[in-house]
């Protein structure tokens, strides 16, 4: 298409710690925030989250506080893509709706600065 795309890859992370430690996860994304400022070219970089069955088992709170420090580093620059229960949201007793689901999800996503572009869920308890 004639667009030039720089080769990023280099940029790429991938990243274990422990997720209930929020001070070092506040240090590694400040870290990662730095790097991609230092080698933007003056671009925007878009920060891409995936997380799997990670947010259901984390300490009760620590998954809105992990949105949190995304959001707060990131912003709008940022996407979290992710296949997983968030133990903070209280979710209303809406059985099989997926309509209340969404509406939830988006509420209380939304009360953290996220905007909820897609929902689907996954009947039963994992």
């Amino acid at each position: 298409d004639g667009a030039d795309h720089h080769d990023n890859s280099a940029h790429l992370r991938f990243q274990a710690i422990d997720l209930n430690d929020l001070d070092l996860l506040e240090s590694v994304l400040s870290q990662i925030a730095q790097e991609q400022e230092q080698h933007s070219r003056g671009e925007t970089t878009h920060t891409i989250i995936v997380t799997e069955a990670v947010l259901m088992y984390l300490d009760k709170g620590v998954p809105t506080k992990i949105l949190q420090l995304c959001m707060d580093k990131f912003g709008s620059n940022a996407s979290w893509i992710f296949v997983d229960r968030i133990r903070d949201m209280q979710e209303e007793s809406s059985g099989n709706d997926l309509e209340a689901s969404r509406n939830v999800a988006s509420n209380y996503l939304a009360s953290i600065g996220w905007q909820l572009v897609d929902w689907w869920i996954k009947p039963g308890a994992t």
